[in-house]
């Protein structure tokens, strides 16, 4: 409905967004591919030898990465789904394409339209874009609209690139080597980050007095991971 929505075009904001955009919006979008669809999705498949679980399970963590956007504060936790089933169409693509490339475009180009074009007072990404929702939210549509929309994205990539062996790139089992030095630092960045992922949250949702100091140091425990990783073929 056009009536939703207030033209909010303002030409001098629209130029600082466009350079915070293009400059430092790929390192909030690459940081949580990395994570999510790169450390854990990786370090889950050698844990538990399941192409599938190495899906469903960062998918699930980035779900509750989200936990306290306000979207979820409007909505209710139902709309975790929403996160869901995104990060479950940019895992599927991760794993058929055997890269990041895809999710990290995706994701990026999500965020950059939320900033620039579309947003609204309840999302996360509150500024002065082009549009501005004014409607209050319906989150059954959002799902009857935004599923279709997956599908057919996961149909135009598989046709692109030629995806094939979809069953046993999703459903197999990950053959793993024996243990040495780099599957050691593989095995220790895995475990910081989940460390680090951890003390965030506790921070954000048993303890949000202290949550500045539990994120620093969940931080601190994912850059450790990060270089651990970095480590791997360097040693």
């Amino acid at each position: 409905d056009p009536s939703m929505y207030e033209f909010n075009f303002k030409p001098e904001s629209f130029v600082y967004l466009l350079l915070i955009a293009h400059i430092l919006l790929p390192f909030q979008t690459s940081f949580e591919e990395y994570l999510v669809r790169g450390y854990l999705l990786q370090g889950i498949g050698i844990t538990t030898k399941s192409r599938l679980l190495a899906l469903l399970i960062p998918t699930f963590l980035f779900a509750l990465l989200h936990l306290a956007n306000p979207e979820v504060d409007k909505m209710g936790y139902g709309f975790l789904g929403a996160y869901f089933i995104m990060g479950l169409v940019w895992g599927v693509c991760t794993l058929m394409d055997d890269g990041l490339e895809l999710a990290l475009g995706m994701h990026y180009g999500n965020n950059f339209v939320g900033i620039l074009f579309v947003t609204a007072d309840w999302t996360v990404l509150q500024t002065d874009s082009v549009l501005k929702y004014v409607g209050e939210p319906n989150m059954s549509m959002m799902f009857v609209t935004s599923i279709p929309l997956q599908i057919l994205i996961l149909i135009y990539f598989s046709k692109k690139y030629n995806w094939v062996n979809w069953r046993v790139k999703l459903f197999g089992s990950v053959q793993l080597f024996f243990m040495n030095k780099n599957s050691i630092f593989g095995w220790a960045s895995f475990i910081l980050t989940l460390l680090g992922i951890a003390l965030i949250l506790l921070g954000v949702l048993k303890y949000p007095d202290y949550a500045i100091g539990f994120s620093v140091v969940g931080v601190g425990f994912i850059a450790i991971g990060w270089a651990f990783n970095a480590l791997k073929g360097r040693i």
